[in-house]
Order: C-alpha cells, then sequence, then structure tokens
C-alpha cells in the first residue's frame, strides 16, 4: 500500500513503515482512522504523520511493557510520538513489533475453536 504523506513527514513514515514491513512482513496495510494500519490475524500497528511528529500506535500493551524505554518521547495510551528533528529510535521500534507480533501470536493460538467441528465443545445433553 503507498501512504499518502505529507512532504514534512514524508520520510520518517517510510522509514517507519519500512521497519515494520521487515519485521511483519505478511502483515496486510489498510487505511484505517485515516492512518496506516497494519494487520496480521487482527490489529498489528498503525502509523500516522502529524505536522510535528510522526506517531507509532502499537497498543496500550506494548507502550506500558517498554514503559522505561520509551522516557524520553511522549506517548498517550497507546500512542508513541517521534519528532521529526530526531532520528527514529529503530531498535526500540524492532523491539516493540517483535512484542507486537507475540501477542497477536499468543492471542490467535488461545481464540476456542469456532469450526463447527464440534472438538473442543462439551457434548449437548438431549435430556432422552
Amino acid at each position: 500500500m503507498k501512504l499518502v504523506l505529507a512532504s514534512n513527514n514524508a520520510k520518517k513514515l517510510k522509514e517507519l513503515q519500512a521497519l515494520i514491513r521487515k519485521e511483519a512482513p505478511n502483515a496486510t496495510e489498510t487505511i484505517r482512522y485515516g492512518i496506516a494500519a497494519f494487520h496480521l490475524n487482527g490489529p498489528l500497528v498503525y502509523i500516522g504523520g502529524f505536522k510535528d511528529h510522526v506517531s507509532f500506535f502499537p497498543t496500550g500493551s506494548a507502550v506500558r511493557a517498554f514503559r522505561k524505554d520509551l522516557a524520553h518521547y511522549k506517548t498517550s495510551a497507546g500512542t508513541i510520538q517521534f519528532e521529526l528533528n530526531d532520528p527514529l529510535p529503530s531498535e526500540l521500534i524492532r523491539k516493540i513489533l517483535r512484542f507486537r507480533l507475540s501477542e497477536v501470536r499468543t492471542k490467535k493460538s488461545s481464540r476456542p475453536n469456532r469450526s463447527g467441528s464440534g472438538k473442543g465443545a462439551p457434548a449437548r445433553e438431549t435430556g432422552r
């Protein structure tokens, strides 16, 4: 997917997009909520460009898990802001992506079987 970029944040967003593609090559890219969304068995991360920064949306669990590493960055519940004038912390972003990949894999493997095969579901009593 080609990101539509403003000239002031294009380089940073493309760099962030490249990091995500390298760590999660099977993720699909779409536009959700007006920003780039990466999905792999559900939402993985989102990225967006703004006037003075780019935002990385790895979910609240990732922001909490890397709270100490993110102390130098502006964060909120599920968002990390990277200023346009500063280099992206590539290794930290890779670690966060690996964390998110682990979460989506765990989430996928812990989903109940809904295939209709009956496996894992208790037999229903008929009362006869």
